[in-house]
């Protein structure tokens, strides 16, 4: 009885591993539908990879592959920071349950003391 409680008890520790829930969430500019963005999320590991964004104006796709920062992340909806181009970054707010993509910029300009701010909403979904 008591080799198979330590089999038992090892297999639940040593098996027994929560495998990662990951799934790619493609999300289009709502007004425009002229921009695309795909990320890679893993709700197990609570990341968010920006892989690849697609500008369908001059068909150009741009290879991204960066990890956004994590400030919050649930079942529902997740909340990220990214870098941009320059110096600034983007505030992301993912709402999985509803399928948008809220993202906020404040970008310097070239006289540093005025800024380009961005609000963009963007429609998505789970596409794999």
């Amino acid at each position: 009885m008591k080799k198979y409680l330590i089999i038992l008890t090892f297999t639940i520790f040593c098996f027994n591993q929560s495998y990662a829930k990951t799934f790619l969430w493609t999300c289009l500019k709502s007004e425009t539908k002229d921009f695309q963005l795909v990320f890679k999320i893993n709700d197990s590991a609570k990341t968010i990879e920006h892989l690849t964004s697609y500008n369908y104006s001059i068909k150009k796709k741009f290879d991204v592959f960066e990890k956004d920062t994590i400030i919050e992340f649930n079942n529902d909806n997740a909340w990220s920071s990214a870098p941009v181009l320059d110096s600034s970054r983007t505030m992301r707010f993912f709402d999985f349950k509803n399928g948008f993509l809220y993202q906020t910029a404040i970008q310097p300009t070239s006289k540093l003391e005025e800024f380009k701010y961005s609000n963009l909403t963007w429609d998505c979904y789970k596409s794999d």
